[in-house]
């Protein structure tokens, strides 16, 4: 960064009512008026200056930044920038991901923000977690929407690689054969061995034929249904897609942490065998062990990146100051949202965003 920001020196109380009003309009998950306080202790006025840098690229992401007005934008060599006006969260992606800071963050006129420590952002997410389980509902059927009005969404939802998957026996999985599956699922992976230890013993094992339809588009549904082996063809209309799941992978991606109801037709392919595990399981084990839950934000914002750079490669990211960029957020700060990378954000298990 060049320097630190300027504070903003203000009235308190003007200033705390212009927070919980700016908050307030951004939030889509209803925080109480606690959760609302505590994220309010949490930030601090800052302000940048055109052309002044945020944050540096491969800097450590110790800050997120909740954009309030200005322009700003991430840039990244060989790659289309990011723009982001007004409510938008910078630094989210980033943070969810445990990693440094992908873009340079630079300020392309007057900007205003208010700056959130990562840690104290962790801390908020795992004290409030009804909060954070119903941001990460949230996020995850806007990342689902922002998916499906992309020009070819199938790039991004067809994965067939095995992932080092074994071949099921003639006998159902044991515990550990369970575990070592788990293991290897991509929104897990980042977890402990005893979240997912905890998380083996609760799994249903599915086994179905090649040819067979396990589900249709429209069904009702409250587990999630990993694949341990095999492969599922995914297909919906409006807009209509077809790509291949494989071993490794949530059979609808993102899709299932965002609605109860399928979003796709599925047909196995080959003989298919599947984890499936209760939404209440799977979430009492995100509250217990909340490296399990940073695993998915971790994952949620994985897949946002890849969207955002669709976007940016599309030229379809408006750079309007006065555009209405609040679909394209992706993060909801005053409840936990996504991660970081590029949603033109809003914190919540947070996000960037547009």
């Amino acid at each position: 960064m060049n320097g630190r920001p300027r504070a903003v020196s203000r009235d308190q109380l003007s200033v705390r009512i212009e927070r919980e009003l700016f908050l307030r309009s951004i939030s889509d998950v209803r925080p109480n008026s606690a959760q609302l306080a505590q994220m309010l202790s949490m930030l601090r006025d800052v302000a940048f200056e055109p052309g002044e840098e945020i944050y540096r690229r491969g800097e450590p992401c110790h800050r997120i930044y909740l954009i309030t007005n200005g322009q700003v934008e991430l840039r990244a060599p060989d790659s289309a920038p990011w723009q982001f006006s007004g409510s938008a969260t910078i630094g989210i992606l980033d943070a969810m991901m445990d990693q440094p800071y992908s873009r340079d963050a630079v300020a392309v006129t007057d900007a205003h923000a208010l700056e959130l420590e990562v840690g104290e952002y962790f801390e908020y997410l795992e004290d409030n977690y009804d909060l954070c389980q119903r941001s990460i509902a949230h996020n995850a059927a806007d990342l689902f929407e922002l998916f499906l009005s992309l020009p070819d969404p199938r790039g991004l939802l067809e994965q067939v690689g095995d992932r080092g998957m074994l071949e099921p026996p003639d006998r159902p999985f044991s515990v550990v054969e369970r575990l070592l599956v788990l293991r290897r699922v991509r929104p897990l992976a980042r977890a402990s061995i005893q979240a997912l230890t905890s998380l083996a013993g609760l799994a249903n094992e599915v086994r179905v034929r090649a040819g067979d339809t396990p589900f249709r588009q429209g069904d009702m549904s409250r587990s999630f249904w990993m694949i341990a082996y095999g492969q599922v063809l995914l297909q919906r209309d409006q807009p209509s897609i077809s790509a291949i799941r494989g071993a490794g992978e949530f059979v609808e991606n993102y899709a299932a942490f965002g609605s109860q109801q399928r979003q796709f037709n599925a047909t196995a392919q080959t003989d298919v065998t599947i984890l499936c595990i209760h939404e209440e399981d799977l979430f009492d084990r995100m509250e217990e062990h909340f490296d399990l839950t940073r695993s998915v934000l971790a994952f949620l914002a994985s897949e946002r990146m890849k969207v955002n750079n669709v976007l940016s490669l599309a030229d379809s990211w408006s750079s309007d100051p006065d555009a209405d960029n609040d679909a394209d957020q992706g993060a909801d700060i005053a409840a936990p949202a996504s991660a970081d990378a590029g949603y033109g954000e809003k914190p919540a298990a947070v996000q960037e965003t547009r």
